[in-house]
């Protein structure tokens, strides 16, 4: 049921896109996040610091990640949702306990045929 519903949301969203209204509902609340979480120290002792000799372009993120979540507009999630969403090129895994590999496949034959 899950798989069906992903494959329902992202034929809709090819087809339809998003609107002004859920792209700042779903924008917003990650705006918030990030502003909170680059104020903390953690962050910068692990997400900056860590890693900044190998990389040192993680000293250069933080200045510009809420301008570039920000800067994001539905014209552009619509444009990468009609070139990457097909779902005849789709993949599905799904993970179950052990002994159940039988039942993987069969399930996965309903749902891609």
């Amino acid at each position: 049921a899950i798989i069906k519903e992903i494959i329902e949301i992202s034929e809709r969203l090819k087809a339809d896109g998003i609107s002004a209204d859920e792209l700042v509902r779903a924008q917003r609340p990650m705006v918030t996040s990030i502003t909170d979480t680059i104020r903390t120290n953690r962050y910068w002792l692990s997400s900056v610091l860590a890693l900044s000799g190998r990389y040192p372009q993680l000293f250069d993120w933080p200045k510009t990640i809420l301008s570039d979540y920000s800067a994001v507009r539905e014209n552009d999630l619509n444009q990468l949702a009609k070139k990457y969403f097909d779902n005849s090129q789709m993949a599905v895994a799904k993970v179950l306990p052990s002994g159940d590999s039988k039942k993987v496949v069969e399930r996965l034959s309903v749902i891609t045929d």
